[in-house]
């Protein structure tokens, strides 16, 4: 083989490997989006963190530079370098509790839901990968999450910028990788404020298509947490999926009968996973396979399922079903 030829071919295989260096092993990126957070009302705070609470809210000012660091995350899984498109889900959390205010809801600290280790889990077992992003909002407890963006005052969360970032961020570090599609998961009051479902209803689709929106255990009080036009959108949306999942609360056995309204439906859902099949006191499928609404026993027969357990419970019913090879 002529020398040029052989150094060429060299060059273009160093230049692939240096490219792809990057993906050895899982990484986290961090994404201080959105970081325009606010400190929260009293209320639902630990001792330490009193003084950020004193005068209420903080109207139209930063938070205070000793208040709880905003760490938001986004993380990938080594097999990423090997698509050419991957899949995108979005956590968004509901009231921060103050507690355990240091890291991220969703990802890298075990003293939260660290749900990358169930996403992990599921790839070694034959699963596709996913990118997962857990964007922070500080507000607090007792306030709403996840605000629509304001663009007078540059304030709120736009699905549509998050994802840009991360996608900047990804070229950055010499990833190239396109959204096959975006999911999004939202816990608590991420329901009851509607910053999932707005921000499903705000997704650029022809962008990024929809995929699964997961809202797991809203504890809204009685209240219907899901919109008609949202029902109607997922409808509309060729590949969209809602699941519901919930453990006791009032407005979540009325937000699934909403869901249930007027279709035609599958009781028992007879596709549940079978290690989880007696987690559940109901499963429901709509027939067009678009709607999906799940009780959890308190007491099943893997675990004891609580409020904060149900983003887990969801994942690990929905990940195997939905993100295959």
């Amino acid at each position: 083989m002529n020398f040029n030829i052989r150094f060429i071919l060299c060059l273009a295989l160093f230049y692939h490997e240096a490219l792809w260096a990057n993906c050895g092993s899982d990484q986290y990126f961090d994404l201080k989006y959105p970081n325009d957070l606010k400190v929260g009302p009293k209320g639902g705070f630990s001792i330490p963190y009193a003084p950020f609470y004193n005068k209420g809210l903080f109207p139209g000012k930063q938070r205070p530079s000793d208040a709880p660091a905003n760490t938001g995350l986004f993380w990938v899984p080594k097999e990423a370098c090997q698509k050419k498109e991957i899949d995108l889900l979005i956590a968004l959390h509901g009231w921060r509790s103050f507690k355990d205010p240091s890291g991220n809801v969703f990802l890298k600290s075990k003293n939260h839901k660290y749900i990358e280790g169930i996403v992990r889990k599921h790839i070694d077992n034959g699963g596709a990968p996913l990118i997962i992003a857990g964007p922070m909002n500080d507000v607090g407890p007792r306030s709403n999450t996840w605000l629509p963006w304001d663009e007078n005052k540059k304030v709120g969360y736009n699905i549509n910028d998050h994802i840009e970032k991360i996608l900047a961020i990804l070229k950055q570090n010499n990833i190239e990788i396109n959204i096959k599609s975006v999911s999004l998961l939202g816990h608590s009051n991420a329901n009851c404020a509607q910053g999932l479902f707005r921000s499903a209803m705000e997704l650029n689709k022809e962008q990024f298509p929809l995929y699964m929106v997961l809202s797991a255990d809203g504890t809204c009080g009685t209240s219907n947490f899901i919109s008609k036009d949202f029902l109607k959108m997922i409808e509309q949306e060729k590949n969209a999926k809602l699941f519901h999942m919930w453990v006791w609360h009032k407005s979540d056995e009325i937000t699934g009968n909403e869901i249930k309204k007027g279709k035609s439906g599958v009781n028992p859902d007879p596709d549940v996973i079978e290690k989880n099949k007696y987690e559940y006191s109901r499963t429901w499928k709509s027939s067009d396979l678009k709607f999906y609404t799940y009780k959890l026993k308190v007491n099943g027969n893997l675990s004891k399922h609580t409020h904060s357990t149900v983003p887990m419970d969801l994942l690990r019913e929905v990940l195997p079903r939905f993100y295959k090879l």
